[in-house]
Order: C-alpha cells, then sequence, then structure tokens
C-alpha cells in the first residue's frame, strides 16, 4: 500500500501545481522532492556503506542522464561477486516499468549469468512486457552466441512475435561482437522463415551501419549459388534501403529487371516512396517492365496514397489517359465503389486493359452487388456484361462468409453506431448477423471505440440480446468467451 501511494504523489504535486495556476499564466514547476525516488519497499532506511552506497546515491540522481552515466559507470566496476550487493540495492529504488536502470542492470547481470538475468528479465513485473529480456539476449549473444541463439529456439512459451524478436536480438548481439561467422550462421540456416527474420533485421541494421553505397555493393557481390539466399537479402536491403533514401534504391533496384532477383523489387521501394511522393512513385513504376512484380508495386503504393489521401489519389487516376501501368490503381478504387456505387464501379473497370485484372475485378463487383441488390446484379450479369457462361456463375455464387464480409463492410462505410448494430443483431431474421464473428466485427464499426473492458461489457450484453430474441431465455457469457473480442 506504501509503494502504491507512493507513485501516485507525483500526480498529485502535479495537480496541484497546475490549480495554482491563475488567469492562465504559466507556472514553473519546482523539482520533485528527492524523497520520491525512495522506494516504499520495508527496507526503505536500510544503511548502505562502499559502493553500494554510491550506487544507492547514484539512483536518486534526478537528472537522467547523469544517473545514467553514474550507474553505467559503477557497474562497469562491478563484477559477479556483487551480485547480491547490486540487487539488494536496486530493490531500494524507485524503478517504473522498463526503466533505463533495469536495461542497464540486465545487461550487466547477463555478462556472467545469462540464463538468471533472463529468468529474472521475464519474471519480474517491470520488465516482463518490455525490451528487457531482448537486452539479456542480445547481452548474451556478445560472448557466447551460439548458446544465446539455442535458448532463444527454448521459447515456445511466449507469443511467436516474441520469439522472433529473441532471436533478432541475438543476431544484433552476434554483430556487435565483432565475429565474422554470424552471416554465415544465417545463410546455414536454411530456407524458411526464420533465416528469413535473420536476414531482415542482418539487412536492417546493415543499412543503418554502413550506409546505402556499401549495402548495395555487398548484396550484388552475393554469389548466385543459392539465389534463392541472394534473392531475400537483395529484397531486405531494399526495404530497409528505401525508408532511408527511396530515390537512390529504386535507381539500384532497376539494375535487376528482367532478372531472377527482381521479384517483388518494385513492391518494396513504392511503398516506402509513396508515403514522401506518391506521384513521383507511379512515375518511376510507369517506366518498368509490365508484370506481375510492377502490378504489384502499383497496386500498394496507390493503396499507401489512398489512405494518405484518398481525393488527391483519385484526381490523379483520372487526371489523364488510362495506361497499362495504373491497372491495379483502378481496380483498386473500383473494388472500394463496389460497396454503394456497383454501377460506377464496373463501369471504372472497363479501364482496365489486363483481361485477367479486368475479369476478377468485374466479377468481384458483380459478386459484392448480389449481396447489396441480388435482382439488379443478376439483370447486369446476364444482360449487358461481357462475362463467358463460367465468368458468370461464379460471379452469381457466392457463400455466407462472403455475404457476411459483405453486409459488414457495408455497415462501416455507413457509419453504424451501437444502437443499429444492436438492432441488427436483434432481428434474428438476419444470419449474417448471428454469430461470435460477426458481433466482434460491429464492436469496432462504432463511433467512440470501446476500451478492452468495455468490449467485454457490450459483447456479453448483446449475446445476452440475441438469445432473448431466439428464445433462449438467458444467456451468460464466460470470461473466456467475453475476452474473445478483445482482439
Amino acid at each position: 500500500m506504501k509503494r502504491a501511494l507512493s507513485r501516485s504523489l507525483p500526480v498529485v504535486c502535479l495537480a496541484a501545481s497546475i490549480a495554482c495556476s491563475q488567469g492562465g499564466e504559466s507556472v514553473q514547476l519546482e523539482d520533485p522532492p528527492r524523497e520520491l525516488y525512495l522506494s516504499k519497499a520495508a527496507h526503505e532506511y536500510v544503511e548502505f556503506s562502499g559502493v553500494q552506497a554510491e550506487l544507492r546515491e547514484a539512483l536518486l540522481e534526478r537528472d537522467m542522464l547523469l544517473r545514467t552515466e553514474s550507474v553505467a559507470r559503477i557497474l562497469q566496476q562491478l563484477g559477479p561477486d556483487s551480485a547480491q550487493d547490486v540487487f539488494e540495492v536496486f530493490e531500494t529504488a524507485w524503478l517504473d516499468q522498463g526503466s533505463t536502470e533495469l536495461f542497464l542492470l540486465a545487461e550487466w547481470w547477463a555478462r556472467f549469468d545469462p540464463h538468471g538475468a533472463l529468468e529474472w528479465a521475464e519474471g519480474e513485473a517491470r520488465t516482463a512486457q518490455t525490451y528487457v529480456p531482448y537486452q539479456v539476449m542480445r547481452s548474451w549473444a556478445t560472448h557466447d552466441p551460439q548458446a544465446a541463439f539455442a535458448r532463444s529456439l527454448e521459447t515456445s512459451y511466449l507469443k511467436p512475435l516474441r520469439q522472433h524478436e529473441y532471436r533478432d536480438a541475438v543476431i544484433g548481439g552476434w554483430e556487435e561482437s565483432g565475429r565474422q561467422e554470424v552471416f554465415e550462421f544465417i545463410r546455414d540456416l536454411g530456407p524458411g522463415e526464420q533465416r528469413q527474420r535473420a536476414i531482415r533485421g542482418f539487412a536492417r541494421r546493415m543499412v543503418l551501419r554502413e550506409g546505402l553505397e556499401t549495402s548495395f555493393a555487398w548484396a550484388d557481390s552475393l554469389p548466385e549459388e543459392d539465389r534463392l539466399f541472394k534473392l531475400n537479402v537483395i529484397r531486405r536491403i531494399a526495404s530497409h534501403a528505401a525508408k532511408e533514401d527511396p530515390v537512390q534504391t529504386a535507381a539500384w533496384v532497376k539494375k535487376y529487371e528482367n532478372t531472377y532477383h527482381f521479384r517483388s523489387l518494385p513492391q518494396r521501394v513504392s511503398i516506402q516512396w509513396a508515403h514522401n511522393d506518391p506521384v513521383a512513385t507511379m512515375k518511376w513504376l510507369a517506366g518498368l517492365p509490365e508484370g506481375r512484380d510492377t502490378d504489384l508495386g502499383v497496386r500498394e503504393a496507390f493503396r499507401v496514397w489512398t489512405r494518405l489521401d484518398y481525393d488527391g489519389a483519385v484526381a490523379w487516376l483520372e487526371s489523364e489517359p488510362h495506361a497499362r501501368y495504373k491497372d491495379e490503381a483502378v481496380a483498386l478504387v473500383a473494388r472500394h465503389l463496389q460497396i454503394g456505387e456497383p454501377e460506377r464501379a464496373i463501369e471504372m473497370s472497363r479501364e482496365i486493359v489486363n483481361e485477367d485484372t479486368r475479369i476478377g475485378t468485374l466479377v468481384t463487383i458483380a459478386r459484392s452487388w448480389g449481396v447489396q441488390d441480388k435482382v439488379a446484379a443478376e439483370e447486369w450479369v446476364n444482360g449487358t456484361s461481357t462475362l463467358t457462361p463460367k465468368q458468370k456463375k461464379l460471379a452469381l455464387t457466392y457463400g455466407e462468409r462472403w455475404r457476411r464480409s459483405i453486409l459488414i463492410a457495408a455497415e462501416k462505410r455507413a457509419r453504424t453506431d451501437e444502437q443499429a448494430a444492436q438492432e441488427r443483431l436483434d432481428d434474428m431474421s438476419d444470419p449474417a448477423f448471428a454469430d461470435d464473428f460477426t458481433v466482434r466485427e460491429l464492436l469496432g464499426t462504432w463511433d467512440e471505440p470501446a476500451s478492452p473492458e468495455n468490449q467485454q461489457l457490450r459483447l456479453r450484453e448483446l449475446r445476452k440480446a440475441r438469445a432473448a430474441a431466439a428464445g433462449a431465455g438467458t444467456a451468460t457469457a464466460t470470461d473466456a468467451e467475453a475476452s474473445e473480442g478483445d482482439g
């Protein structure tokens, strides 16, 4: 209780200071009292001497830069024999979740007892859900990378993303150690997700550390014997280099036109470039060879553009005659218009040059239209459309999952509010809104985003309403069931 009270004091002091402001004048807040940096644990008033007292004094320094410098300097001078003394002092300092001092402790501890440091970092409330465990793995890898990587493979108890972050931290620490065999180790992992992720981290650090020219030259120099490995390295270098300088990266990847290594490069460069200059991005894509890789680049770059400035992107698309390279951009807008404006979407799709893209887009629009207005969709498909019998059958055939997805999209487009959503759920004649999947979807469409706690409450209430409408009496959702709506 005392510790909880001490953590609330800074907020109370700040609120009191602000309340003292008069006439809108700014208030100069005083430095918080030194006592606020003391832990309220039972051993708060333990007297320390020697290096313990020095470390305690450093942890109480209010200036973060001075505090970090002092704590790091002291820890650098201590070895494993001082571990218990260090832990005792750290227990008396008020340290918030993920504090810099905890990273320093993890770095120091992992140098002589990485297993113990990792167990602490994963179990301590102030470090478990932070990057501190990664710091342990990184430090461990600087002196025993093989053991650290082996330990990173024993993390099935973690979520997949954190497992990968552990391994990325190991590769990063391995690089910092200066050992040259790290790249050979990555290569020898063999094809698969594990090697892909290792390449990603390695490439990112190389671009940041060595710069673009050196990174490009290194990727170019890789032997062709393992062309899949070289392809993945070039891809990752391009992705990270484009974040730094998309123009220079675009000039580099152009040399790989009409080669095996060109695969997905337009997409990787254009996604980054479109954030800064979408017009220049589309102009560059227009000069690339026709094909799937350029089409993917156009589609994803235009997708970025529409998210940043939909009206501006559409205005550019309509500002000049259609060209083949714009096919995927037109298809993207048409698929956006299929909800609510299917006739306009169809008219726009007729401009698409590539037959497969055009037919695929028209069929998708027709299937969406069929959910919204079945009669009108059938009239177009069987009347003025130029679809083949096989394509017509596909355009008029869709399952319940597709129907639900279109209805949900229509609800989102109409900015459904909570009351309307509940009315639809209460209408048991509409099967599109009769399962938990749809309930969770609707929870994300209300105008005001719901907190996880409110989502659970709303989900329980909606289930009760649905059960009552079905004549099932009172329905009670368990905590596990209700939490499904949190994701």
